[in-house]
């Protein structure tokens, strides 16, 4: 759960978001190196990702969507994805906005 001296500082839905990534602690790929195991291979199911997609983003996709935040349309496996459909929905800053759950990512 959320520390209680930040759960007033988030929104609804970033406080879901987070949540749901601290339920899942300890969910790792299984064997180590093959971006698998049975929850994130059920993640990759449901977003229609391949499997074996990168894990990491397969985890922050399912959070993401818990907490109704944005994610990309398809292929939520693949960080390239991420990167390419936050700049065309022009979701991208060089810095953090608070408690939006918008992409920080490097605007070039």
């Amino acid at each position: 759960m959320i520390p209680a001296s930040l759960i007033d500082q988030v929104s609804p839905s970033v406080r879901r978001t987070l949540d749901f990534a601290l339920s899942n602690i300890g969910v790792c790929e299984n064997p180590p190196g093959s971006n698998r195991g049975p929850e994130i291979d059920d993640w990759a199911n449901e977003f229609g990702s391949p499997l074996g997609s990168f894990w990491c983003a397969l985890a922050v996709g399912k959070a993401r969507k818990e907490g109704g935040l944005w994610i990309p349309s398809h292929d939520v496996g693949a960080c390239n994805e991420w990167v390419y459909q936050a700049r065309k929905a022009k979701l991208m800053s060089p810095t953090p906005v608070d408690g939006t759950g918008n992409c920080v990512l490097p605007v070039h």
